[in-house]
């Protein structure tokens, strides 16, 4: 069997979905798959606070970053909420388990959850994971564990690295 393009898998997931704009969930999805290839299209299960689970389109792998003249992949997960995109997508760090989110960060809470307040209707999926880019590269939001020293520092993944999970998925 022949392996489909990430645009493709996505938008066979969009459909077993209930989102209110899918076409523009395909369409933004295949932008950010083409542009970012280390983010791959799952259909994950999200609990919310008030305990309701819904199942999401995700976008997992990692977000690649330069810092100081180096390349490093920062492991995330966008979660497309079933209202996007007049709703923001849902983006989160997911630090392996050599890595610990920095704390503070200006743009990356403790729990890894990022801002997405400047989010608007009229952005494209592709502007959250360059505006993530773009702040990731000014103070990467995750560091190597070390028995050595207790936090600060550099950035996530120089390899692949894929995420670790999170209270949020099922």
């Amino acid at each position: 069997m022949a392996h489909e393009p990430s645009g493709v898998t996505a938008a066979r997931m969009v459909d077993a979905l209930f989102y209110r704009d899918p076409n523009r969930v395909k369409s933004d999805v295949a932008d950010v798959c083409r542009i970012v290839p280390t983010l791959v299209p799952d259909r994950r299960s999200y609990t919310s606070n008030s305990g309701a689970t819904v199942d999401l389109l995700t976008l997992g792998g990692t977000v690649p970053i330069s810092y100081k003249g180096a390349t490093y992949h920062i492991p995330c997960r966008v979660w497309l909420t079933e209202g996007y995109p007049a709703e923001p997508p849902m983006l989160y760090v997911e630090p392996t388990r050599d890595m610990e989110v920095k704390r503070p960060h200006d743009f990356v809470s403790p729990d890894g959850a990022c801002d997405t307040s400047f989010w608007s209707a009229g952005f494209k999926l592709v502007h959250l994971v360059q505006e993530a880019q773009r702040r990731f590269a000014m103070n990467p939001p995750v560091y190597a564990r070390s028995s050595a020293s207790s936090g600060g520092g550099g950035g996530g993944s120089r390899g692949g690295g894929g995420g670790g999970g999170g209270d949020r998925a099922a």
